[in-house]
């Protein structure tokens, strides 16, 4: 259900087993349009994105993972927080885990 919802836009509740899932599928689409390949993603982002509520579920994880990839300078997918600033929870819990969202 939710892979299908991430391919039509569907507003579903997300379950946090679904976000790897559904990191990894985001990921992939938008490397694939980029002309890019990612080998992995790293540990840290992953935890990051695992450790969000994600209030504007499905399409706020996408954003994130989009605008994360288009200035992502390595082959594995990681978090850059100067991207971030669209949403003011994510810059909260970025400033909570130690990250700095004003770079």
């Amino acid at each position: 259900m939710l892979y299908f919802a991430a391919l039509v836009g569907f507003r579903a509740k997300m379950l946090d087993r679904d976000i790897p899932l559904l990191v990894r599928y985001f990921v992939d689409r938008y490397a694939k349009r980029a002309g890019r390949k990612i080998g992995g993603i790293r540990k840290s982002a992953l935890d990051l994105l695992e450790s969000y509520s994600w209030p504007g579920n499905i399409r706020e994880l996408q954003n994130v993972i989009e605008r994360s990839l288009i200035v992502c300078e390595t082959d594995e997918f990681s978090m850059d927080c100067r991207v971030q600033r669209q949403s003011s929870a994510f810059q909260h819990l970025l400033w909570n885990r130690g990250f700095d969202p004003s770079r």
